[in-house]
């Protein structure tokens, strides 16, 4: 076959995004003819979940707000975009948070390694747990490792190594606020692997993941934002949609196209959109997984299957402005969290603008919530939350809801083996690849990790199918 290679990107969020930019990159080294990239997005902008919006001098994340230092892939793709004297890390002053309970915030303790703090002193120190609570967690060493075996679920996991109240109180509402859903049933392989890591090598979490930190202050050096362990951009996350929308300008972004059918002829694959059918010789489905599930449920019924028994739960987030001088309390720190056994429709609260320069004029503040499934007024939650927790009685400025019903897979207990079963029924359909926040984290770097992956799997294929682009296999996106 002559011609360039044709790949269809299904889904304009983050991961096909990167997966695009992926492939063009890859085309930038390879002799004779390239590939050519077609992005298909439902919506009418490119982005899927990170929006930022600017009103009235406030910069408002509709989605997630920032990404992890200790994962390489964001900021290693931010530098390549030219970004890199964009990144921003939280505020200096303080870097901390809280949990409510009983009426009051408390500081969560410093030396925080994931969901766990590591140092004993700032735990005896905490009033969040009872002193009871305290020795029992930091007697975490002296239990006996479980023997090797299967995924168990998170709660039963902390419950076992830190005791009840360390995970009603501490582990529980971290883990609700990255997730927004039910520790008994999120799997630990999936979601935090590497406590079940410590602990098997190292017969402790805690002996283990203080091994661990001292050997990645060790590696990793200084760098923008450095100190801060979440970090964003100058002018919110979108600036990295739109650097990477720029990135995949001569790929065809069709928006306001979604895909309703995917069919397999010969060797290569058709796709029925809202206006037209696309021949391709490679697809990478980065929609979530339940859309990626209906697309096969035709022509692959198995892996439709494996998709689709992937669980979502919604998500609605709340932006509100508040003049400065309504809100008496000094918001010092990046927010709180409530806990689940707090029954609470408030699962978290972020003060946007204690922890990000630049969102918020200096007369206002910018608070958000993040809210459980189930509550009838988002607007009455965030009135008696303010009221109860900040002593704020005065009208917001303005607030903006985002609801989200599909927002964030839930890994469940064996999620892990998903995901291998995934892979393996992907071997009866050559030239289909899957990315997105469902395969390796829900998180920004997860998501780029995944489509970097897709990107470089579906590389290697027409390296080997469309022998013109054969030196493609070496390139970055390997």
């Amino acid at each position: 076959m002559t011609g360039p290679a044709v790949v269809a990107v299904v889904g304009g969020g983050l991961a096909g995004l990167v997966a695009a930019h992926r492939v063009l990159r890859a085309g930038d080294v390879a002799p004779g003819p390239q590939a050519h990239v077609t992005i298909l997005e439902a919506a009418g902008r490119p982005g899927g979940r990170i929006r930022t919006d600017r009103i009235d001098g406030f910069v408002v994340e509709a989605g997630p707000d920032s990404f992890l230092r200790s994962k390489p892939e964001a900021v290693a793709l931010v530098d390549e975009l030219g970004l890199h004297d964009e990144i921003i890390g939280t505020r200096p002053w303080p870097r901390r948070a809280f949990v409510a309970r009983a009426g009051a915030l408390h500081a969560l303790p410093e030396g925080l390694s994931g969901l766990v703090p590591i140092r004993a002193a700032p735990v005896l120190a905490s009033r969040l747990l009872s002193l009871p609570g305290r020795l029992r967690f930091l007697a975490e060493p002296l239990i006996p490792a479980a023997p090797a075996g299967g995924d168990e679920s998170m709660a039963s996991f902390a419950r076992r190594r830190f005791g009840r109240e360390a995970w009603d109180w501490l582990l529980e509402p971290l883990l609700g606020g990255i997730y927004g859903g039910d520790g008994d049933r999120l799997g630990l392989q999936s979601t935090f692997p590497q406590l079940g890591v410590a602990e098997r090598e190292h017969g402790s979490v805690l002996r283990g993941l203080r091994r661990a930190a001292r050997t990645a202050a060790a590696v990793h050096p200084a760098r923008n934002g450095a100190g801060s362990p979440f970090l964003s951009l100058r002018g919110g996350l979108e600036r990295l949609v739109d650097a990477l929308r720029r990135s995949c300008e001569p790929a065809g972004l069709r928006l306001n196209e979604r895909a309703h059918t995917l069919l397999r002829t010969g060797d290569r694959w058709r796709i029925a959109t809202d206006r037209a059918w696309l021949e391709a010789d490679v697809v990478i489905l980065a929609v979530p997984a339940y859309e990626a599930a209906g697309l096969l449920r035709a022509i692959h019924p198995h892996l439709a299957s494996l998709l689709g028994g992937i669980p979502y739960a919604p998500a609605t987030i709340v932006n509100a402005a508040y003049d400065r001088r309504a809100v008496p309390r000094p918001l010092e720190g990046h927010g709180y969290l409530n806990p689940a056994r707090s029954g609470l429709p408030v699962l978290a609260c972020t003060w946007t603008s204690s922890k990000f320069e630049g969102r918020a004029p200096e007369h206002a503040v910018l608070i958000r919530f993040f809210l459980r499934p189930g509550h009838p007024d988002p607007a009455d939650a965030l009135r008696d939350e303010m009221a109860r927790v900040l002593d704020v009685r005065a009208a917001p400025l303005w607030i903006r809801v985002h609801e989200l019903p599909l927002a964030l897979p839930q890994p469940g207990v064996g999620h892990s083996d998903r995901v291998r079963a995934i892979d393996g029924a992907l071997a009866a359909a050559p030239g289909l690849f899957l990315a997105g926040n469902y395969r390796l984290g829900v998180g920004i770097p997860d998501t780029i990790r995944s489509a970097e992956d897709a990107a470089a799997r579906a590389i290697a294929h027409l390296a080997v199918h469309r022998p013109s682009l054969r030196s493609a296999s070496g390139s970055r996106a390997t």
